[in-house]
């Protein structure tokens, strides 16, 4: 099985890290058909005229670039295209009805829910608003098969795309190896609990609530480190200078290796906590660091996150949104640790027979030799 794995996308981003690794493990060669559009365009919002100008310019040179090089491939049973290149979408449906192949697309997540429900960056009832909705539509539209990472995301989809739910496939997001249990930890005692999140400080993700439960817990033993820069993090971090919150330490984005070390070093970690739509469909990339690195771990409750994890069981799970059910569970993981340890394995044996990246690859191998027979491709 030879499989393309196309587009603009960027190279950092875990996602794609994982699917292609995943498609190697399972014994497919991958061709890269990739422009590294992220390394020469400004990435902030606030652009000039010139600028936009610029972000426009690169991309129809990147189509260039990616059309050029796709005629350059060898023969190939199917194109996929990374996640989060919904702009690269109408170029890898032309390309591969010349070449009669299948067109696999990794949606993810929806351009709406992200930059309109989520982020706010544009208002919900404006131009900008609609065309992201019909480009969600109309990715979907262009795909033979469409990838998302959850059922409940898929019904979300199927929804607003309702003649297209044949074609969609869940395919779990997974974590890079660099993941595993600490084979040194323990599972502590009663004294001071060391809590660590990381991640980019979206909405989605929920840390104003994480720093209110800190600020619920300033008279007992914990200790919060969060780790990580983005949307919300002056306002987390000029909430935590007001409630004078000595023990919630901000500490730079981390590589993956000195990030796996970090979860190492902690009692417990934390998910998400938004109360958006698409926090609700979603799980994110750090569960599942988590339950690959055998750690236990509070996030939000949602049917998403049953999909593959037991409340309880696997890890602890609140309402979202809730700082005082945060701070209350976080007190249980401290007087409960032999609880929790239990948990953190349990999750670390669903990871490896349901979401490791040699599962993923199985899943991804079957897909693309059923879809591979396909004529429309």
């Amino acid at each position: 099985m030879t499989v393309c794995f196309f587009g603009m996308y960027h190279r950092d981003d875990s996602r794609n890290e994982n699917i292609m690794s995943a498609l190697r493990r399972a014994g497919c060669t991958v061709y890269e058909c990739h422009y590294n559009l992220w390394a020469r365009i400004p990435t902030r919002l606030n652009l000039t005229h010139w600028q936009r100008v610029r972000v426009v310019l690169t991309w129809l040179a990147g189509c260039f670039v990616l059309t050029a090089r796709y005629a350059m491939l060898p023969r190939h049973d199917a194109v996929i295209t990374g996640a989060l290149c919904h702009a690269d979408v109408p170029l890898a449906w032309v390309l591969t009805r010349i070449r009669r192949v299948p067109l696999v697309v990794d949606v993810f997540v929806s351009l709406y829910l992200t930059v309109v429900s989520d982020r706010h960056w544009v208002r919900r009832h404006g131009l900008c608003a609609r065309l992201l909705a019909l480009a969600d539509r109309f990715i979907v539209w262009c795909a033979d098969i469409a990838l998302l990472d959850t059922q409940v995301h898929i019904r979300y989809f199927s929804r607003i795309c309702p003649r297209a739910r044949a074609k969609f496939r869940r395919v779990w997001v997974s974590t890079p190896e660099v993941f595993v249990p600490n084979p040194d930890r323990t599972t502590g005692n009663g004294d001071a609990m060391h809590v660590i999140f990381y991640g980019t400080y979206v909405p989605l993700q929920g840390v104003p609530v994480i720093v209110r439960a800190a600020y619920l817990l300033r008279h007992e033993p914990f200790r919060f480190t969060l780790v990580g820069h983005g949307q919300e993090y002056h306002q987390c971090r000029c909430l935590a200078k007001e409630l004078n919150l000595a023990h919630v330490e901000f500490i730079p984005w981390l590589t993956l290796d000195a990030l796996a070390r970090g979860l190492a070093e902690h009692d417990i970690a934390l998910g998400i906590f938004g109360t958006g739509v698409k926090a609700s469909l979603v799980i994110p990339n750090k569960v599942y660091a988590y339950m690959a690195a055998g750690v236990p771990f509070i996030t939000r409750d949602s049917m998403a996150l049953r999909e593959l994890c037991t409340p309880g069981r696997d890890c602890l799970a609140v309402p979202a949104g809730d700082p005082a059910a945060l701070a209350e569970a976080l007190r249980y993981a401290r007087t409960n640790r032999a609880h929790c340890a239990a948990m953190a394995a349990n999750a670390r044996k669903v990871f490896l027979t349901r979401a490791s990246l040699d599962r993923v690859g199985a899943t991804l191998r079957r897909l693309l030799e059923n879809t591979a027979t396909r004529p429309g491709a």
